[in-house]
């Protein structure tokens, strides 16, 4: 085999390793969220404040963002509402959410860091009250 015909060979087999890869849909880099959360309902699949997990508290919840900026919160026995907004911060991609006072949900509220985000799921994190940690995944 000469050289050309080897060169073509390891041409065509790059372009094929390229052109066969899925495209991820976590977003890599500070990306608002905002589209991600507008797109169906969520629930907590874990919320940890200071270190302790109480996902539980949450887990029957059903989350929905609307584009207007409210969101509700409910499950069998309780609703509560809200407001919420996403967008960049200093180059940092944040969520901000905050539910009425005196409603189990009201543990969510704070202006959240995203450390990751897809279709189907985003993590959020708080410095304050000691690290807090949340992640949506949708229904």
């Amino acid at each position: 085999m000469n050289t050309a015909s080897l060169s073509r060979m390891v041409a065509c087999a790059g372009l094929l390793a390229i052109t066969a890869c899925k495209k991820s849909t976590v977003a890599e880099g500070p990306v608002n969220v905002g589209g991600f959360l507008t797109s169906g309902t969520w629930h907590v699949a874990r919320f940890e404040s200071a270190g302790v997990d109480t996902s539980a508290a949450f887990s029957s919840y059903a989350l929905t963002f609307a584009p207007s900026g409210t969101v509700t919160a409910g499950d069998s026995t309780a609703s509560a509402s809200g407001s919420w907004g996403a967008g960049l911060a200093d180059g940092v991609s944040k969520v901000s959410i905050l539910f009425n006072a005196g409603t189990n949900v009201s543990a969510l509220n704070a202006d959240w860091n995203v450390l990751n985000a897809s279709e189907t799921g985003v993590e959020l994190a708080d410095t304050s009250y000691g690290g807090r940690l949340l992640l949506l995944e949708r229904n």
